[in-house]
């Protein structure tokens, strides 16, 4: 069967569609089409509340969707929030408008599923044997973590921050200065003291969502390492020089990411910033960049229930 699964995020709105076929080995999904809407949804949350224009630009775009979706013959169209809603007072009212207007009824994740849909995605993909370690989902308005031994997750958070909510709480221009980072470390170290079993899951983290391959893209730009279709690695050392790459934003380093991140100016340094604080907390040796997470293990869930 054909499944398009639309995950509506704090920044981007996305549509990813799948071939999936169940086998002997379990169920494959091959990625047929993918594509992406920088809606910044969070920047129209104001006092709690989502304003008409952001619910407008959400229906619109959802509406896009569904007739792609149609123009490519899938057979199932299904959608789901994360942060981008859960976070908001005014949620039943953007549903219900999502579902008037746009005839999408949208799944409401709370962190703790999100961060184990996410864990599911990345054991779809990482061709080792998983040990311990800790996942780490950071999105635009949340960052999910799993500590988990012989791929079984052990314990789950969600923080509530992301890259954009970050950007948005700490930085004034475009670029953080060496203070706003720093004032981002430490708000991330704060929350780091609510969690007191990160560091018992060994030296290993895999990074999972969007902010985690934006690393990895600027990785291989420096590093020029063909990215793999499953998972990329990168050691301590080369994660250490990549953060210091970026203390002077001068002409070379803008143009970096120009060229690799070109929706994620924003927001890319405060998530890697957030990442450094996490990764150095934990300890990491080791990090691996994962290209499935949340969606792939939101339709394996969604393909198990129907199969009930």
């Amino acid at each position: 069967m054909r499944y398009a699964v639309v995950d509506i995020g704090s920044n981007t709105v996305k549509i990813y569609v799948y071939d999936a076929v169940k086998g002997d080995s379990g169920l494959k999904l091959t990625q047929i089409m993918c594509e992406s809407r920088t809606l910044g949804l969070i920047n129209y949350v104001k006092k709690g509340q989502m304003s008409e224009d952001g619910i407008l630009k959400l229906v619109q775009t959802l509406i896009d969707y569904k007739r792609i979706s149609d123009n490519i013959s899938t057979d199932v169209f299904i959608c789901f929030a994360t942060a981008s809603l859960r976070n908001i007072e005014n949620v039943d009212v953007v549903l219900e408008k999502v579902k008037q207007h746009a005839d999408v009824e949208v799944d409401l994740i709370d962190g703790e599923t999100e961060a184990m849909l996410s864990f599911e995605g990345l054991k779809s993909t990482v061709n080792e044997s998983l040990h311990s370690g800790v996942m780490i989902d950071m999105g635009g308005g949340s960052t999910e973590l799993i500590g988990f031994v012989d791929a079984l997750a052990v314990r789950a958070h969600s923080m509530p921050f992301g890259c954009l909510s970050l950007y948005r709480k700490f930085v004034d221009e475009i670029f953080p200065q060496k203070g706003e980072l720093k004032d981002i470390r430490k708000h991330v170290a704060k929350k780091l003291e609510e969690i007191d079993w990160i560091k018992k899951y060994g030296d290993t983290t895999y990074l999972v969502g969007g902010t985690g391959r934006a690393i990895a893209s600027i990785h291989n730009e420096i590093y020029k390492r063909e990215l793999t279709l499953t998972n990329y690695k990168i050691s301590i050392d080369e994660f250490n020089y990549l953060c210091d790459y970026f203390k002077k934003m001068k002409n070379e380093e803008i143009r970096l990411l120009v060229r690799t991140q070109p929706e994620r100016l924003h927001t890319i340094l405060p998530g890697l910033a957030a990442y450094k604080e996490i990764i150095d907390h934990i300890g990491t040796k080791n990090i691996v960049v994962c290209t499935s997470g949340i969606r792939e293990g939101y339709l394996a869930r969604r393909i198990a229930e129907s199969e009930e």
